[in-house]
């Protein structure tokens, strides 16, 4: 089963709709600027990706994330033919920290607060009349696990239509979190950049109307794209680290579900933190679903321009290339990957946009994303990565089954004359027991003999000081 969007609303640093965001995008307008909320004596990065909607320089306010999520749920349902009545349509929201700024201004400031406004479904049904919200806090996943939510509320029959949306803020105690990370200042976000220094945060929100392609889009509604497979993983196995092997398997999951193979993919739309852990992970990913195509996928990342927008960020970048690709029955699928735990990804049908092309290459290679320009920059480079389980197991058997003769990953051990000891590797006999190196082998228990010399059953006073314990 598939499902069509029927209706977008966003807001960014790079634009207040999705008319002006893919315009910025397009033409390479970012939104990074001097912090303007916060005192920057407190932190060593400098600059962010934030909405300039305060009342002034160094002047915060209460409840911004709300007022964004508002904007872009009226402008998908208005967009939809929904209208301001939802009160019959479930509403998704994937967030990271929710109203997090607002208590911190309250506890810190004393600005005044409802602690009943932490959750978003105050606002949605005062404003559109919703009664079935759902929050998803888990990271950068948290939209797209929305989306997951969504669709199998369509395919269940709980549902007709659905608003998925996400939506983030940044916070100081995050930003200065963040700050204390990595070893220089960020000063901006470089996906795939060998320049690259860390991540820095974005904000806003964006919001999707939701529905079966069986049912049609509607009344005053058209389709806007289509959702072939979503699939999503849970491999918290780390705090922070990434994990190649799950980016993979849900990039493949997503691919099975919507019937498509890698070589049918025209797009990917990378996560791109700027991160060396996320990239590495990322482009070892890439190279195990994608590697060996010709040609390859379209790849672009585009934190560059907005930052990090945390639970937004899933949801954002899969319905970008929408704007510019209406669905078509000859069109070819596109792949979204973002990453964090848990990992996620969407298929769905669109055509890539122009001027934005990436090979992956072998398992070992990556390319690079844009770095914020109008003209995207791109250059291959080795990805260190750890040999597979079989390949160190035979470099292992090349040095004779020694611990301590390292193999060529990094690691170096004793070394003779002629270079380092590669003694045959040792094979069991057909039908036998594996042979023991001399200094192991232990001697056969042969009768009486052997007993009296070795000791075996005998006290310590009786075996003398040079004595042996029997085995």
């Amino acid at each position: 089963m598939s499902w069509i969007v029927t209706g977008m609303g966003a807001v960014a640093s790079i634009g207040d709709s999705v008319e002006e965001i893919f315009g910025s995008l397009v033409e390479g307008r970012s939104g990074l600027a001097p912090l303007r909320g916060y005192d920057r004596d407190n932190f060593r990065a400098q600059v962010a990706y934030e909405i300039d909607d305060r009342p002034a320089p160094g002047v915060d306010e209460p409840l911004r994330a709300t007022r964004w999520l508002e904007r872009a749920v009226a402008a998908a349902a208005a967009d939809a033919g929904l209208g301001d009545d939802l009160s019959r349509v479930p509403v998704l929201v994937g967030t990271t920290l929710r109203e997090l700024r607002s208590v911190e201004l309250s506890w810190r400031d004393g600005i005044p607060f409802d602690a009943a406004d932490l959750h978003f479904g105050t606002m949605l049904r005062r404003r559109f009349g919703a009664v079935d919200t759902h929050t998803v806090a888990n990271a950068c996943s948290a939209s797209l696990y929305a989306l997951a939510l969504g669709a199998d509320l369509l395919d269940l029959g709980a549902a007709d239509t659905v608003v998925v949306a996400g939506v983030d803020t940044i916070t100081e105690s995050t930003y200065g979190l963040l700050d204390r990370c990595y070893p220089e200042a960020p000063d901006r976000v470089r996906p795939f950049d060998r320049a690259r220094r860390g991540m820095l945060q974005g904000e806003g929100a964006v919001a999707v109307v939701l529905r079966r392609e069986a049912d049609g889009p509607g009344p005053g509604a058209r389709v806007h794209t289509r959702v072939r497979g979503v699939a999503v993983n849970c491999d918290a196995h780390h705090p922070s680290a990434p994990d190649a092997k799950n980016i993979a398997a849900a990039v493949q999951e997503a691919h099975l579900r919507a019937g498509v193979r890698p070589a049918d993919i025209d797009l990917v739309m990378l996560h791109g933190t700027g991160t060396p852990l996320n990239d590495e992970a990322e482009s070892t990913a890439l190279g195990t679903v994608f590697g060996g195509l010709d040609p390859s996928p379209y790849m672009t990342a585009i934190k560059s321009m907005t930052g990090h927008t945390a639970g937004r960020r899933g949801c954002t970048a899969w319905w970008r290339p929408s704007t510019c690709c209406g669905p078509g029955p000859s069109r070819r699928p596109c792949t979204s990957t973002t990453r964090s735990r848990p990992s996620r990804a969407s298929a769905w049908c669109g055509a890539p946009p122009s001027g934005l092309r990436r090979r992956c290459g072998s398992p070992r290679s990556t390319r690079s994303g844009s770095a914020g320009s109008t003209r995207s920059r791109s250059w291959s480079g080795s990805t260190a990565r750890r040999p597979p389980k079989k390949e160190r197991a035979s470099e292992y058997r090349a040095h004779g089954g020694r611990r301590d003769h390292r193999n060529r990953y990094g690691r170096t051990g004793p070394r003779r004359p002629g270079g380092p000891v590669r003694t045959p590797a040792r094979r069991a006999p057909v039908g036998g027991r594996p042979r023991l190196p001399p200094h192991r082998a232990r001697p056969a228990l042969q009768g009486p003999g052997h007993q009296a010399r070795h000791g075996r059953g005998q006290g310590r006073a009786a075996r003398g000081r040079t004595g042996r314990r029997g085995r």
